[in-house]
């Protein structure tokens, strides 16, 4: 069971899509610097229950409002078909981009283990992906991590943990 605060942060989080604002909200942090608080709010999202509470959030909007992300891909579509016509589709793509972020489309977990090392193959990956990999990668390299060659287009990242 979440604490009220965790509970209102989970909350904030799904109705705004950014981590330091859902934080501002949900905990007194006026004093705060914005590297504190974005700094809390990622240390936040290590919990896994309050991942597991934003993602029955984001399931629970995603229902009530029926969307898919076939819909989301029809969208992307007619915006694409749009772009052939005006040249002008960036504000359609934005906002179908949005509604995805919010629905928690665009993400990818990349978890892993001392017993299942996490791998990922570059080669089957979108720019976009590569980016948000390569990251995450940044962050936990910061901490104590093994890095293991396998190949032209895999790499192998032993997470050491604890």
């Amino acid at each position: 069971m979440l604490k009220i605060k965790q509970e209102k942060f989970c909350q904030e989080l799904v109705m705004c899509g950014n981590q330091s604002e859902a934080y501002r909200v949900a905990y007194n942090s006026e004093n705060m610097q914005p590297a504190t608080i974005h700094s809390r709010a990622s240390e936040l999202m290590k919990n896994s229950k309050v991942r597991a509470r934003v993602s029955e959030l984001q399931a629970a909007i995603a229902e009530k409002n029926a969307i898919t992300a076939d819909d989301l891909l029809q969208e992307l579509e007619q915006a694409r078909q749009l772009a052939l016509l005006t040249r002008q589709p960036s504000a359609m793509i934005t906002a179908t981009m949005g509604k995805s972020k919010i629905l928690g489309f665009d993400k990818i977990i990349l978890s892993g283990d001392k017993d299942n090392p996490l791998q990922f193959k570059i080669n089957q990956m979108s720019e976009a992906d590569l980016m948000e990999a390569a990251g995450r990668i940044a962050e936990r390299l910061k901490r104590d991590v093994k890095l293991i060659s396998g190949g032209d287009s895999q790499i192998t990242a032993l997470l050491q943990t604890g």
